[in-house]
């Protein structure tokens, strides 16, 4: 249903399931991915085992990129 969340775009593009997982590196926070389906779906435990795996590199490689980052303005 709609509500406050800000997820409003969903509905207007047909989304009808969504699965999400969070982006998180040494228990911080990073962000969040979400796959939206437009049919309802129900979603089977190895494809959401290979998204959380894909989520869990993703985040370290947000992470490194953002130490790199780090790195190269104190080394300018």
């Amino acid at each position: 249903s709609r509500g406050d969340h800000g997820l409003d775009f969903l509905f207007d593009l047909g989304i009808k399931a969504i699965d999400a997982c969070c982006l998180e590196v040494r228990e911080e926070a990073l962000g969040a991915i979400l796959i939206g389906y437009r049919r309802e779906t129900t979603i089977l435990q190895a494809d959401r085992t290979r998204f959380e795996e894909f989520c869990r590199g993703a985040a370290v490689a947000i992470a490194n990129a953002r130490t790199q980052e780090r790195i190269s303005k104190h080394t300018e």
